[in-house]
């Protein structure tokens, strides 16, 4: 692992026995489902994310997670910890996001809201395919980043947040992955994104 990098947060699909929780709960905010609470406010670089935790019920899951898998994710779009997990990452999980009990017959679960938003893509250096025939700070969507560089000063002190360019994306930077992997926390999947060296 580099001194500082920047990775996608994913559950791990390799491994079968990695079963995630779903859900077709109700949404908080009047959406058509939960999955899409967990949107940003808007689609340019000042978006901000919606505060959840005073409106949000427990939500009912489906699916059985079995014993060690502490990332399960929410229908494999929604970040979602167990208990353990969010003991050991606590730290970095409640400066940057709010932690959303789930209902699971398997254990104890939190959805998690991203709530840190920064705009931290370097766009110019940055390889982007964009939603938009005229990118710019009013539209700030991406169908996909082929190459990302961020600006340091920006991310240099982050653990967990998101973009407005990848939204649905939660990223983690190397602090984060080195306490999952010396905690041996279970059903992480890291994709390194960007180092600063």
């Amino acid at each position: 692992m580099c001194a500082f990098s920047v990775y996608e947060l994913s559950p791990d699909l390799d491994d079968p026995r990695r079963v995630g929780l779903a859900s077709n709960g109700p949404s908080v905010r009047g959406n058509f489902s939960v999955i899409e609470d967990f949107n940003l406010q808007g689609c340019s670089v000042d978006s901000q994310a919606f505060r959840l935790a005073e409106i949000w019920r427990p939500l009912n899951t489906i699916g059985k997670v079995n014993a060690g898998n502490d990332f399960p994710c929410l229908s494999l779009l929604i970040s979602a910890f167990s208990r353990r997990a969010v003991d050991v990452l606590r730290e970095f999980l409640e400066p940057n996001g709010e932690l959303l009990p789930l209902k699971s017959a398997h254990g104890e679960f939190y959805a998690y809201n991203v709530t840190t938003v920064v705009d931290a893509l370097d766009r110019e250096r940055s390889e982007v395919d964009w939603l938009s025939d005229d990118p710019g700070p009013w539209d700030a969507r991406a169908i996909r980043i082929i190459h990302y560089e961020f600006i340091y000063e920006k991310v240099k002190d982050l653990t967990v947040f998101r973009i407005p360019e990848r939204a649905g994306n939660d990223l983690v930077t190397s602090e984060f992955v080195k306490r999952v992997q010396t905690s041996e926390l279970g059903g992480f999947s890291f994709k390194r994104v960007w180092s600063a060296d």
